[in-house]
């Protein structure tokens, strides 16, 4: 339970199946799959965790638009690293039935940016 938990944690923190399964004491991606098909409980943690993690993935795309405004980053890389950000976002969606739709993801970045003026 104590692998479990961790795995959606690091889940909920935007990271990918790779990333998670790359930390010590992880299991490989096929046992995670196991687990989510055998184990409710677990799977409603994953549902929950991808979702966290769609979020934090959204406030990086936040910190991206504010670092651009402040002149940390060239607003042309700051566009591939978001374009990045967003595909991760809609393959999360995808891995939790959610739809969101690149004008859902729009409206967030401009929510975002509208509040920095």
């Amino acid at each position: 339970e104590d692998t479990a938990n961790k795995i959606c944690d690091l889940f909920a923190m935007g990271k990918s199946m790779r990333q998670v399964c790359l930390e010590d004491g992880m299991p490989v991606p096929s046992t995670i799959y196991l687990w989510l098909s055998k184990h409710r409980e677990f799977s409603d943690k994953y549902v929950c965790a991808k979702a966290d993690g769609q979020e934090c993935l959204v406030d990086e795309l936040s910190e991206i638009a504010d670092k651009v405004l402040t002149g940390d980053y060239d607003p042309n890389q700051a566009r591939v690293a978001a374009d990045i950000k967003k595909w991760h976002i809609t393959k999360l969606a995808k891995d939790t039935t959610q739809e969101i739709t690149d004008e859902d993801l729009n409206a967030k970045i401009l929510e975002l940016m509208g509040s920095f003026k």
